[in-house]
C-alpha cells in the first residue's frame, strides 16, 4: 500500500516536471518510479513520450511497446506510440494504433486530436480531421493541441482566416508558450 502511493506520487512529480518542460528532472523521476515498478503503464507511456520528444526513437519505441505488453489497452500508450511511428513514416501502423486506441475510448481527447492531424496531414481527409477535432474540443474545449491543429486546418485548408485568428488566440490564452 505505501509502496504504491510513493510510485503515484512519483509519477505526479515526473509528469508535472515533463509538462513544465524539465525534462531533466522528468526523465530522472520517471526511471525512479520504473526503479520501483517496471510495469506501472503510465510512467512507461509518460517516460516514451519524453524519449520521443527528445529523438531517442528506439528507446521511445522500446518503452511504448512494453507499456503496451503490460496493458494493450491503454489509449495513452496506444495513441503515443501512434505518434512515434508516425514521426518514423511507419503510417500503417500508426493509424492501427490510433485505430485500436479510439475502439478502447472513443472520446480520448490525445488520440482524437493525434489521429485528426494524421488525416490532415497524411490521408489528406480534412472533413474527418475537422470531425476529430471538433469532437476533441467538445469534451475538452482547453485541450490546447486540438485548438492548434484545428486552427491550422481552417487557416491551411478552409481558407477561413477569422475562425483561425481566433483558435490561434484561444490557444495561446490557454498556453502562451505553445508551440504547436
Amino acid at each position: 500500500e505505501g509502496e504504491r502511493e510513493e510510485v503515484e506520487a512519483l509519477y505526479a512529480e515526473a509528469e508535472a516536471a515533463h509538462h513544465d518542460g524539465d525534462f531533466a528532472a522528468a526523465s530522472r523521476l520517471y526511471e525512479e518510479v520504473l526503479s520501483l515498478d517496471g510495469e506501472y503503464v503510465k510512467a512507461l507511456s509518460g517516460y516514451a513520450m519524453l524519449m520521443r520528444m527528445r529523438g531517442q526513437l528506439q528507446e521511445a519505441e522500446a518503452l511504448y511497446q512494453e507499456a503496451i505488453r503490460i496493458d494493450g489497452n491503454c489509449p495513452d500508450a496506444l495513441c503515443g506510440y501512434g505518434l512515434l511511428l508516425r514521426t518514423i513514416n511507419r503510417h500503417d501502423e500508426a493509424e492501427a494504433m490510433y485505430q485500436r486506441a479510439l475502439a478502447i475510448d472513443e472520446d480520448h481527447v490525445n488520440t482524437l486530436c493525434s489521429y485528426g492531424a494524421f488525416m490532415h496531414t497524411l490521408k489528406n481527409d480534412p472533413d474527418e480531421a475537422e470531425r476529430m477535432y471538433l469532437k476533441a474540443l467538445k469534451i475538452d474545449p482547453h485541450h490546447v493541441d486540438s485548438i492548434c491543429n484545428y486552427a491550422a486546418l481552417k487557416h491551411v485548408v478552409r481558407k477561413d482566416l477569422t475562425t483561425a485568428e481566433v483558435l490561434y488566440r484561444m490557444g495561446l490564452e490557454e498556453n502562451p508558450d505553445h508551440v504547436g
